[in-house]
């Protein structure tokens, strides 16, 4: 049971960063009509909605029911179970394989959630993303960005991109990637004027404590830090 749990874990920790990766790669293709949907639910960056509804705060704060809890258990187990061989994909494959497991997702969480669920859930996903969400087209646009900004935003992003081996498994380069992640994520936020940072905070809502570390699995453990606001 505890080998079965460090892997379903360790799952859906995947689901999140490649889920990620694949509204990166949706971007970089061009941002009309691609990346995730704030709007539709649990797109693009946001984190993989069945990884971040494994954090037994966000399962409190939302109230989810034992049937529910079990559902999700089962969609993360699910994900887990569909990533069997996605290593011999190519990057092209992959991405698409990882846009048709988002879609599923999505919808199968929408049926889980109820509608007032569901809204709450979209404001501790924005915040446990932060200034990462501002990447998505849709959450751009509820912000009303401009081309400049959109740029901006891009520019920073791509300069700060970790390079291979930065932040490895053994966790040398950890903390220095997380003070240059931290640090493009201020520079981001600081494209935005005053009124679209106070529009942006309204949208996350109620403020939450989550432990970032439990998120990441049994690699991560010890190297989180609780609060959900800060804009990893």
């Amino acid at each position: 049971m505890q080998l079965r749990k460090i892997l379903t874990t360790t799952a859906v920790v995947a689901l999140v960063c490649l889920t990620a990766a694949t509204a990166n790669a949706q971007r970089q293709r061009g941002q009309r009509g691609q990346g995730g949907g704030f709007g539709g639910g649990f797109g693009g960056g946001q984190m993989g909605g069945a990884a971040l509804l494994q954090s037994s705060q966000i399962q409190k704060e939302l109230e989810l029911t034992g049937d529910q809890i079990e559902k999700v258990k089962a969609l993360a187990e699910a994900n887990r179970d569909a990533f069997t061989g996605t290593r011999d994909l190519t990057r092209e494959e992959r991405t698409a394989k990882f846009a048709e497991l988002q879609k599923s997702q999505q919808s199968k969480l929408d049926e889980i959630l109820t509608p007032g669920q569901r809204d709450r859930f979209k404001e501790i996903s924005l915040q446990v993303r932060g200034a990462g969400a501002l990447s998505e087209k849709d959450v751009q646009e509820a912000l009303a960005l401009s081309t400049d900004q959109k740029d901006q935003i891009t520019k920073i992003r791509e300069e700060n991109r970790p390079q291979r081996g930065q932040g490895g498994g053994n966790g040398g380069n950890f903390e220095e990637l997380r003070k240059a992640r931290e640090e493009a994520n201020n520079k981001v936020l600081a494209v935005l004027t005053s009124d679209q940072k106070a529009k942006f905070e309204k949208m996350q809502g109620k403020k939450i404590e989550i432990d970032r570390a439990a998120l990441r699995g049994p690699g991560g453990q010890g190297r989180g830090r609780k609060g959900a606001n800060n804009n990893n």
